[in-house]
């Protein structure tokens, strides 16, 4: 009969039994578990196995016990205060080794610094990826430092993303002068804008920029690839064609030895890609012939336009006509916007959406 009482028992009552025995033993509740918890203490070894152990399936049940402690109104704030003591060590241990998954993903020296990537490089969708990976941590503080709650609610113009990615590349170019895909670009960004040297020293110093002579070397190694590229797009079918350049700099420009004069003009070449060209249709072998052997010209069959000509050419002059009415005329001011599609010139031969001409300068 006491075996069947015992086991009716719910499970508050056994416990509110077990404590009985251990306040009659005039041991505290604290005293208790710091026994069996105790490392030292092997006899309780298999109850510390039991309460340290992890399900792949649940979260462990200290995480429950945790969780009570932090969410009651006492047990909160000391749990918090007992924390602090240990989270600076426990943070810093985590952002170390998330910096070094960044350092690894953001590796590359001069070398690795070419034209296609500059071409394709944009800080935000580099560093995003990287971060969301590897350092997750890292961005959560910098995310806290950088926006109060109220900003990251509600302002939509001005976010802490591009701050953020700059001061991690920034931070990775500390820890290691291998990870230059920030440094590099943006020292080549300020070097086109006419920024000083000592301006771009200094930047090196922050983590930045890398520094001046670095910089020289770079613009060398980047203008023997592009050259070496624009040496494989002439062994193709391509175009030549020359720029002017004037160049007038500030009087404020750094005056150092070898500095460019204050006015400069020049000329250079740069070479188009042909789109869809064709060895075939540029020997000039067809052309020299067909030159021979041309029959004169005549207004109807040569020189007079064809209907989708005069067409095109109508629509142009529509558009250029309502272009200078609503600009220039107060009556016309409450017709529809310049920018309405019915007012667009008509595209001929169209290029497929996205497609830029491809050239390469030729120093």
């Amino acid at each position: 009969n006491h075996s069947s009482q015992k086991k009716r028992q719910s499970k508050a009552e056994r416990i509110r039994n077990a404590l009985a025995i251990v306040r009659d033993g005039k041991i505290s509740f604290i005293d208790f578990l710091s026994q069996i918890l105790d490392p030292s203490e092997k006899e309780f070894k298999a109850y510390c196995t039991a309460i340290y152990s992890v399900d792949d399936n649940s979260p462990p049940k200290l995480y429950q016990l945790f969780d009570l402690i932090l969410n009651d109104p006492r047990g909160g704030p000391l749990f918090r205060r007992w924390i602090e003591a240990q989270a600076v060590d426990v943070v810093s241990s985590k952002v170390y080794d998330e910096m070094d998954d960044v350092k690894d993903a953001l590796r590359g020296t001069i070398s690795s610094i070419t034209p296609e990537f500059l071409m394709t490089w944009d800080i935000n969708s580099t560093m995003d990826r990287i971060i969301d990976k590897s350092a997750p941590t890292l961005h959560r503080l910098l995310e806290s430092a950088s926006q109060t709650d109220r900003a990251r609610r509600e302002n939509t113009k001005k976010t802490s993303t591009t701050v953020c990615n700059v001061i991690v590349a920034q931070l990775t170019n500390q820890r290691s002068h291998h990870s230059l895909y920030l440094a590099a670009p943006f020292t080549i960004t300020l070097w086109t804008n006419g920024a000083s040297r000592q301006t771009i020293e200094t930047l090196a110093k922050c983590g930045l920029c890398i520094s001046f002579s670095s910089l020289t070397t770079l613009l060398k190694t980047l203008a023997s690839r592009s050259l070496d590229r624009a040496i494989q797009v002439a062994q193709g079918p391509h175009i030549l064609c020359y720029d002017n350049i004037n160049i007038s700099t500030s009087i404020f420009v750094e005056q150092r030895s070898l500095a460019p004069a204050k006015v400069q003009s020049g000329t250079f070449p740069i070479i188009y890609e042909v789109r869809n060209g064709n060895h075939e249709h540029m020997r000039l072998a067809p052309m020299l012939g067909r030159a021979q052997q041309a029959f004169d010209l005549t207004f109807n069959a040569d020189i007079r336009p064809t209907v989708n000509q005069i067409k095109s050419s109508r629509d142009q002059f529509k558009v250029h006509i309502t272009d200078i009415l609503l600009e220039c005329c107060a009556a016309f001011k409450n017709y529809m916007h310049r920018s309405e599609p019915a007012l667009q010139h008509q595209e001929r031969r169209k290029l497929p959406g996205g497609y830029k001409t491809k050239f390469q300068k030729i120093r």
